[in-house]
């Protein structure tokens, strides 16, 4: 009798597990399922961050992107300033205007600063 009061308990709670705000399930025209993912866009200083249709200028802070798929994030500083770099979660992330990211929860930055 325990033992079934705790499978019943358990199940509502190993529902909630799977329900992650960073992670979808979708399903392509050929009905082949695939996963997409959410990762945060930002900025430090004056600039724009571009990842397809997000721009950080419109208000856009997070991009959708297919697992596995190639997604491109442009950094374009605004007049008087220049990228310098990108970091994800906090660490380097590369030097180059354009990068390529497409990972869960991932919090990308483009840092700018004012051109001397």
């Amino acid at each position: 009798m325990v033992w079934g009061l705790a499978f019943m308990l358990a199940l509502p709670l190993a529902a909630m597990a799977g329900d992650d705000p960073n992670e979808k399930q979708e399903t392509d025209k050929g009905g082949a399922r695939f996963i997409i993912v959410r990762f945060m866009v930002g900025t430090e200083g004056m600039g724009v961050v571009q990842c397809g249709d997000c721009n950080t200028a419109g208000g856009c802070q997070s991009v959708w992107c297919q697992v596995g798929k190639v997604f491109t994030c442009k950094a374009m500083p605004a007049p008087g300033w220049k990228f310098t770099h990108w970091t994800a979660n906090g660490n380097f992330a590369g030097d180059k205007p354009t990068k390529m990211f497409c990972r869960k929860g991932a919090e990308l930055m483009a840092h700018f600063e004012k051109a001397k």
